[in-house]
């Protein structure tokens, strides 16, 4: 049975938020591969944004996940700006291109609006022949080529604004506080916001960097239900143009409908059951699964619902479990397996029943075929996770031989952890041990634990361990699927364990190393091994790396408080191995044999040494000398790049009441290192050479003050670094 509900709701007719050349859109998917928000209109991924908080190296400066990605082509001249080429091609849809006009920045690409001979469709950015158009923003991205010297940052800004309504009429919405909602600017990508204003404010005023972004809506109040109850919703897709000497101009329209409907169980196959009371009641929403915009319906216990306002969309209707009882499901968050479509207009009500399949499961819990341990010294937690929602909930304990309880048809994955064990029953932590499918006729289900007991030696290269405390590591198996198992110690000088049947990677972990046994914090000894069939014996293989520092070719010689650790890292696994700090000047460790690339983290200091907390050297060692592995040369060369921030060509203000701050962020490590503020219109820093996205994140504006772009984490652009 499909769990797919989605309830699409579209308006007949959507504000037009027209610049640029462009139309309103009818179709919000970004340009490239990864799906943003599908067709859907709610393809918000943030609320707007506010001022954030301070990360190390610089003032106010934003937490951002680490983005993997290129970036903005630049004019040629070592500056990241503007429209970066006019390519004469086509897009993904074969049409010829419609440039926006006025222009609109794309990096390494140009926008396309829709011609008159055209249908409507949102304005896009159109890649350049050979370049990769990356998912985490509306944009097109490439790096430019940087060896040392100057690369000048220059933002095109421009001002947008207009009016605010509810609807074609042209009504305004209400300017009461207890009745408003943020309007933003949104690329749904990388999460990027432009603070527009409050719907109560009936307009708005800010500046953007140019480019293509969704409008986007999130309520604050609604005490009167006057406005859409949507948490994160894009309404319109626009494109902001290249800096002009009139604003762009827009109104904004929220047209929404009203909702209601009855909310019943399907109860063993009997429709039409009312819910319960408080006590054995759970909400319905609205849900955009891949942004998380949602619109809460009612709750159960109320049997139904009316005047919900919701914005034009796709939505999935979603349950959620608020107190069990002896009718309601037992999962958490659940996608209900009907669908539906509804035509939304300006304040039209439409009808939106919902209801809630229910079926009563059972079953027995098996251990190799038979009945599991009855103890619960030797017992296992059994858990169900939907694969759509990721919701996981308690099927049983082995422990108790079976289990029972209710849940919305449909397929599930059958979780294992083991709890404590005795010998029989595996300690796996997280392990998918099977699925199961729960509808007509697919009632009953024995839930089987195939595992096998496994034993062997320890040893490190041939010869026994160490039976110290203070010299130790441990050993354990991990699958993709499977969890992860502890093995034993290498001190106990054998491991003896029960173990899920499957294929398992085996790692080694450092407890306490400190002279035979290796310093690796995640090594792994050896892959895809197979149970039952595999293992006996393991044997941790070491050598030991020995070798000196160097700084730009140099023995280091750093001032007191200048300093940084070295380290080796497996970026697979993500094991790491500490060589030691640069003041040392050498460095001798035992690890396990292998391939690890050379890592840098800035411990004290800046002026001299570059300051990466999590930088890629551009070295590699291959550890696979037997016994030893010396003579390594470990060169730290640091990059010094200088330039100038800039708006439209010209300085940015120096007003401290009015500011942006910009940041490198490695495109593999996500290591990010904070350039400076656009008041010091200017900027210098020592970093190692690598393949950078440029940040521009918003500071602070003043209620008085309107010149810095009020993007919170805009890409734009992107550098190579490399040593002269």
């Amino acid at each position: 049975m499909s769990l797919s509900l989605c309830l699409r709701i579209s308006a007949a007719t959507l504000g037009t938020l027209a610049l640029a050349g462009c139309s309103s859109p009818d179709d919000f998917r970004p340009t490239g591969d990864t799906d943003t928000g599908g067709n859907s209109q709610n393809g918000a991924t943030d609320e707007s944004p506010g001022t954030s908080a301070a990360t190390s190296g610089g003032p106010g400066a934003s937490d951002t996940d680490a983005v993997t990605a290129t970036a903005y082509e630049t004019d040629g001249s070592g500056t990241t700006s503007g429209t970066a080429g006019q390519a004469e091609t086509t897009d993904a849809s074969g049409l010829a291109p419609c440039q926006c006009d006025p222009p609109v920045s794309c990096g390494a690409g140009f926008c396309h609006a829709a011609c008159a001979d055209e249908e409507e469709f949102p304005a896009e950015c159109v890649c350049e022949a050979g370049v990769i158009d990356t998912p985490a923003t509306y944009g097109c991205h490439a790096c430019e080529p940087v060896v040392g010297g100057t690369h000048n940052i220059d933002l095109a800004v421009q001002s947008v604004n207009g009016r605010i309504f509810i609807n074609e009429s042209n009504d305004p919405p209400p300017i009461d506080l207890q009745s408003s909602a943020k309007l933003y600017l949104l690329d749904p990508g990388s999460g990027d916001t432009v603070v527009g204003g409050l719907t109560n404010e009936l307009a708005f005023d800010t500046k953007a960097i140019s480019g293509v972004y969704d409008v986007a809506y999130s309520i604050v109040n609604n005490s009167e239900d006057a406005l859409p109850w949507n948490s994160r919703a894009a309404i319109e897709r626009v494109a902001v143009t290249e800096f002009r000497d009139e604003p762009d101009v827009r109104d904004v329209y929220v047209s929404s409908t009203f909702l209601g409907g009855k909310f019943t169980l399907n109860v063993d196959g009997q429709a039409g059951v009312e819910p319960g009371d408080g006590g054995d009641d759970g909400n319905i929403y609205l849900r955009d699964r891949v942004t998380g915009d949602s619109v809460l319906l009612g709750s159960t216990h109320d049997k139904s619902y009316t005047g919900r306002r919701v914005l034009a969309g796709e939505y999935d209707v979603v349950f959620e479990l608020e107190s069990p009882g002896s009718l309601m499901p037992r999962n958490h968050v659940v996608v209900l397996p009907e669908s539906a479509e509804v035509t939304a207009k300006d304040v039209t009500a439409e009808l939106l029943d919902v209801e809630i399949p229910v079926v009563e499961i059972s079953g027995t819990f098996l251990l190799n075929g038979g009945p599991a341990p009855g103890e619960v010294s030797d017992h296992g937690l059994v858990m169900l996770r939907d694969p759509v929602t990721q919701d996981v909930f308690e099927l049983g304990r082995t422990s108790d031989g079976t289990y029972k309880l209710r849940v919305v048809p449909g397929v599930y994955d059958v979780l294992y952890t083991g709890l404590a064990s005795t010998g029989e029953m595996p300690m796996n932590a997280g392990a998918v041990i099977g699925q199961i499918k729960v509808g007509a006729g697919e009632l009953v289900n024995d839930i089987n634990i195939a595992a096998t007991k496994v034993s062997g030696a320890i040893t490190i290269d041939g010869a026994t361990p160490p039976e110290l405390a203070s010299d130790d590591g441990e050993l354990w198996l991990e699958g993709s699927e499977l969890g992860r198992v502890r093995l034993g110690n290498t001190s106990d000088l054998t491991y003896d364990a029960s173990v899920i049947d499957g294929v398992y990677d085996v790692y080694y972990t450092q407890q306490t190393a400190s002279e035979l046994a290796p310093v690796n914090t995640h090594a792994r000894l050896s892959a895809d091994v197979t149970l039952p069939d595999g293992l006996g014996s393991i044997d941790i293989s070491t050598t030991v790396v020995s070798g000196v520092f160097l700084l730009d070719g140099a023995e280091p010689a750093l001032p007191g408080l200048e300093d940084a650790r070295v380290y080796l890292k497996d970026e697979l696994t993500g094991d790491s191995v500490l060589l030691g700090y640069l003041s040392e000047g050498d460095f001798s460790r035992r690890v396990v044999k292998g391939d690890y690339q050379v890592y840098y983290s800035l411990e004290a200091g800046g002026g001299l040494l570059p300051v990466n907390l999590n930088g890629r050297t551009g070295q590699s060692v291959s550890a696979t000398e037997e016994l030893f592995d010396d003579g390594h040369e470990l060169d730290v060369r640091p990059v010094q790049l200088t330039g100038s921030l800039l708006f439209n060509g010209g300085p940015p203000p120096t007003d401290a009441n009015d500011y942006g701050l910009y940041y490198l962020v490695h495109r593999d490590t996500g290591d990010e290192i904070y350039l400076g503020s656009s008041v010091d219109q200017q900027y210098s820093v020592n970093v190692l050479p690598g393949e950078y996205l440029i940040y521009y994140r918003h500071g602070y504006t003043a209620a008085t003050k309107n010149e810095s772009p009020r993007n919170s984490n805009a890409l734009v652009g992107c550098v190579e670094l490399m040593n002269p």
